[in-house]
């Protein structure tokens, strides 16, 4: 006989309570460097120089995640000429990200960080 419905559903929210095991952590940690990694060899690779960087950006990271959209923003940005066409669209994705998601300082490196 199967459970009524109301305890399973109650059991699987509590199982998504859960913290999760530090090996799950790891595994995320290390597939979102290299996520960040490939974005960032895609940017900085043949055919995309830095009048085009920005939109490449942009459209590489429609999806990404924050921890690998802000690394790659910070990395990528210095990098951008020409970048006037974009302002709009780099602002809303911006803004939306920083309210949303997490602002961009939270993934800056230590002693960079200080400054804001």
């Amino acid at each position: 006989m199967r459970p009524p419905l109301s305890t399973v559903k109650k059991s699987t929210a509590r199982l998504t309570r859960t913290a999760p095991r530090p090996a799950v952590l790891a595994k995320e940690v290390d597939r979102t460097a290299i996520d960040l990694e490939a974005v960032l060899s895609t940017l900085f690779g043949p055919g995309v120089n830095s009048e085009d960087r920005l939109e490449a950006f942009l459209a590489i990271m429609r999806r990404k995640p924050a921890g690998i959209f802000w690394p790659a923003f910070h990395e990528t940005w210095p990098s951008c000429d020409d970048t006037w066409h974009g302002k709009r669209r780099l602002l809303r994705e911006l803004s939306r990200r920083s309210l949303w998601e997490a602002p961009g300082t939270n993934y800056l490196p230590d002693a960079a960080r200080g400054f804001f």
